[in-house]
């Protein structure tokens, strides 16, 4: 066992090395079998799998996959964006009634106003169904805005004063006329920093492997492809000149990208380079890993951005800022069940069920003859498949139809089967959707319709739980919190 004094400050190109290791070791990294999975189910959610087997043969494919995702999407979307009062602070006694009010009512401004909840929220639920976890990240965005105001006619002590009045305002032009009147033009600096919520896709998320929550994990990292005009925004150009041409992977060619994007044609990627330097993108990896950089035998969460073999920027945090939904979470692991995938190989045999029905129904209106050798005076005449056409033959039994094998009795029967079993396995049932003609008849009353409705929405509720409670709740006190640590003034907030 080592000593304390035996540990040492870390350099920053280890710091950069052990992340890069970190980084190649985590789950969701390129081509991992998580990142191949995500990319084959987005491609049955789009309904590009499966493949014809033959050409000629039927192409349609089922949509299972797609009425599922967005079924389940509807059904907790509804729940979560009826109102924005979604979520408040309780008190703890009575003199915090007032202040969890109003702790209450500008935290919900916070995220429906400032920021676009519903989308946040779209997207993340989304991501849950299809890629087993949906992530948001949480920040405080600080930032600030220059409005430009002209004067005129003022005299020069008036000038001196009101630039004097405030440090953010600063002086752009004058220019003083001959009764020594000043006019121009003031900047003023506004700051318009607050909490910024984004949903992140899922190949930008990593984490380390057998990870069991985002409250022990040592790491998981944000990667983000950010313009080299970006990046010089942020950091000083020296360190921007030392990334060169470093060879990464670059997302737009990241399989995940590819499937989401392929039914659209815009499955090839883009990145600048060879256009202009300023606009060549880099992959950048904003990490928050345990690490111990001086050597004082206490590892600590820090934030560590690099871009290439660069480390771009380094701080100790408290906390990571991002919050993750599991729609089917599997305890004392980080990734739950791929809510999409259990139903792909139900898309695939309803695929090929309906295509069997669908060829065998050409086949059955448009079959294939048996023709004796000289039958036929003009052989064109049969493959003209027109209605009414005439086909001249040299003999009455020239012609007749290959015999067809009978469409199997048990084909239709599967199928209705394999829709039960969809039911089965996502939880959403066509009671549920209002799509059940049967429960909609005169022998059943309007009770009994509404109880049978709700117990068909069972695990629809427990996902929805799910949601408020790795989601909203967490997100609601990040929000608050970020609030809290970094607001250092006022705030006037139109509640009603």
């Amino acid at each position: 066992m080592a000593k304390i004094e035996d540990y040492k400050e870390l350099s920053d190109s280890e710091i950069v090395t052990i992340v890069e290791n970190n980084i190649k070791m985590s789950i969701g990294y390129y081509d991992s079998d998580l990142s191949r999975e995500r990319q084959r189910v987005t491609q049955y959610l789009n309904a590009s799998l499966p493949k014809p087997q033959h050409d000629g043969n039927s192409k349609y494919v089922s949509q299972t996959v797609f009425d599922a995702v967005s079924s389940m999407s509807a059904a907790l979307l509804e729940t979560f964006s009826a109102g924005n009062k979604i979520c408040k602070f309780t008190p703890q006694g009575p003199e915090d009634v007032q202040m969890a009010e109003v702790c209450s009512a500008y935290t919900d401004y916070v995220l429906h106003r400032q920021n676009d909840f519903f989308s946040v929220a779209r997207d993340v639920i989304h991501d849950g169904l299809t890629s087993r976890v949906g992530i948001a990240k949480i920040f405080w965005d600080s930032r600030t805005e220059d409005d430009l105001e002209e004067f005129e006619n003022i005299t020069q002590d008036e000038l001196d004063m009101l630039l004097a009045s405030d440090e953010a305002i600063e002086l752009i032009d004058s220019e003083t006329d001959d009764e020594g009147m000043v006019s121009g033009t003031i900047s003023k600096t506004r700051d318009t920093s607050q909490v910024c919520i984004e949903s992140i896709p899922p190949e930008q998320f990593l984490i380390e492997p057998q990870a069991k929550s985002l409250d022990t994990v040592k790491f998981c990292a944000h990667r983000v492809p950010m313009t080299i005009t970006e990046l010089r925004e942020l950091y000083d150009d020296d360190l921007i000149d030392k990334i060169g041409d470093h060879e990464d992977i670059q997302l737009e060619t990241d399989p995940e990208v590819l499937a989401r994007t392929e039914d659209i044609g815009a499955d090839r990627g883009f990145n600048a380079t060879g256009y202009q330097d300023q606009v060549r993108t880099v992959l950048v990896y904003e990490a928050y890993i345990m690490l111990d950089c001086d050597g004082t035998g206490m590892a600590k969460l820090q934030r560590v951005v690099k871009a290439g073999n660069v480390l771009l920027e380094k701080e100790e945090v408290k906390r990571r800022p991002f919050i993750a939904f599991a729609p089917l979470p599997i305890p004392h692991t980080f990734y739950g069940g791929n809510f999409a995938e259990k139903l792909v190989s139900t898309q695939n045999a309803k695929t090929v069920l309906t295509r069997a029905i669908l060829d065998a129904t050409v086949i059955t209106n448009n079959p294939r003859y048996m023709v004796v050798k000289g039958g036929l005076t003009n052989p064109r005449e049969l493959i003209d498949n027109r209605v009414g056409g005439l086909i001249n033959v040299t003999r009455p039994d020239a012609i007749s139809p290959m015999p067809q094998g009978s469409m199997n009795p048990f084909v239709f029967q599967t199928l209705q089967m394999l829709d039960e079993g969809v039911e089965n396995n996502s939880g959403v049932s066509k009671l549920s959707q209002g799509l059940n003609k049967d429960a909609i008849s005169k022998q059943n009353s309007a009770a009994m319709v509404e109880q049978l409705a709700t117990m068909s929405q069972q695990r629809q509720k427990i996902i929805a739980r799910n949601f408020a409670n790795q989601f909203v709740k967490p997100l609601f006190f990040a929000a608050y919190r970020l609030c809290v640590e970094h607001e250092d003034q006022d705030q006037i907030v139109e509640l009603s």
